[in-house]
């Protein structure tokens, strides 16, 4: 038995589940994501290469700056999310070039188009979260990566980003050092 509430989707379902066990990428994507309305209409984008939902959704946010990027995860067609990229328009509405958007469940995270597209030119090759959290993420400013953010979703990551780089042992950005003292 589960302790979320039943009218939660799939995607926030297991999202908590594995944030309860620790995982990284669920935490991060339940401080700064949310869902996104699944009942979004069919859309004129429909023309993105299958499989390449990344790029495809890259592509088009740098193309309509009216659209933002989003990754995430999102279940289509199936019964377990998987991670996936889509866009949304101004009023939140999924506009996905690679899945169709009449069923299923979308939750995810809004990023800035050029920060994502300056991540893909460093390291060759398209997605900030899929698969494995990137380690990198978690000594930028959220205020730099994330679109439209409100101040309490970069609240809520750089306290989560702090408490990881603490578990892992890791310098945390803008701690200070206790000055050594001299004998």
């Amino acid at each position: 038995m589960t302790d979320v509430a039943s009218h939660e989707s799939a995607e926030t379902v297991l999202l908590r589940m594995e944030a309860k066990i620790g995982l990284v990428g669920a935490r991060f994507l339940l401080a700064a994501g949310r869902a996104y309305d699944v009942h979004a209409p069919a859309n004129d984008f429909r023309d993105g290469e299958k499989q390449a939902c990344y790029a495809n959704s890259l592509h088009l946010a740098l193309a309509h700056p009216e659209l933002v990027y989003v990754e995430g995860r999102a279940l289509s067609h199936g019964v377990v999310p998987m991670e996936h990229a889509w866009n949304v328009d101004a009023s939140g509405l999924i506009v996905d070039s690679t899945w169709d958007t009449r069923d299923g469940g979308y939750f995810g995270v809004a990023f800035k188009a050029d920060w994502v597209l300056a991540r893909v030119e460093a390291q060759g090759h398209y997605s900030v979260l899929a698969e494995v959290f990137p380690e990198y993420l978690l000594h930028e400013d959220p205020a730099v990566f994330l679109a439209a953010p409100t101040p309490e979703q970069v609240s809520q990551v750089r306290d989560l980003f702090s408490t990881v780089l603490k578990e892992i042992g890791r310098p945390v950005r803008g701690a200070t050092k206790s000055p050594r003292m001299r004998p």
